[in-house]
């Protein structure tokens, strides 16, 4: 068989082919007949938000919302808090354990999701003792509205001021200023450091250099 017979073969099938290929190209479509009833879950939910395609009045179907929309949560309520075993606070600990207990209290705070209108409010029933009678005059003079509608920065700076001393702060001072470390041992050294500096923050920037050279030289 020649290349001549071969290209004879295959024009020869190109043109069988074509009529049955004009055929189907040229059916005029058939007109479409909407039937809402037969419509299924899975063709309603192919239709945009926005109300694409047709809908059956007599079933109406959920429009999902937006992601940003579902992901919109309330907080917490408080018994989702305390399960989250937050500390008491008695108001007879010493300045460094004040913070402490705030910096706790923000981290459940946080692991809980509790919704801001809510911080204080939980926060603060966790008061007893002494801490608790500072917290009712609290709200006798504010009211209660205006109280549990301070933020949660309003409310540390109201709690360390009172239960973290003047007197106090200036004795943590001189003993941040005297700190040194004992032998070679960095680590009580380092943690003692972030206590005073919990206390008196301003002075911490003055040691932190010293710090951060021992713990170089440590490593």
């Amino acid at each position: 068989m020649t290349r001549q017979d071969i290209e004879n073969i295959v024009a020869q099938g190109i043109a069988n082919a074509i009529p049955a290929i004009l055929a189907a190209t040229q059916k005029p479509a058939e007109p479409q007949q909407i039937i809402p009833s037969k419509r299924t879950p899975k063709d309603n939910d192919s239709n945009s938000i926005n109300g694409g395609g047709n809908h059956d009045d007599n079933n109406p179907r959920q429009v999902p919302l937006p992601k940003k929309m579902k992901a919109a949560t309330p907080g917490c309520t408080y018994k989702e808090f305390l399960a989250c075993k937050p500390a008491e606070f008695a108001g007879n600990e010493r300045a460094t354990a004040t913070l402490r207990w705030l910096e706790k209290t923000e981290a459940v705070i946080a692991i809980s999701k509790c919704d801001m209108d809510d911080q204080v409010m939980y926060a603060s029933n966790l008061f007893k003792e002494g801490a608790l009678e500072w917290w009712n005059t609290v709200l006798q003079a504010k009211g209660r509205r205006m109280a549990y509608a301070m933020n949660w920065e309003e409310f540390k700076s109201l709690v360390e001021r009172k239960f973290c001393l003047e007197y106090e702060k200036e004795q943590m001072a001189n003993k941040f200023l005297s700190h040194r470390m004992v032998g070679v041992d960095c680590r009580g050294y380092t943690s003692t450091f972030f206590e005073y500096a919990r206390v008196v923050p301003t002075l911490a920037s003055l040691r932190l250099r010293d710090l951060v050279l021992l713990t170089m030289l440590w490593n």
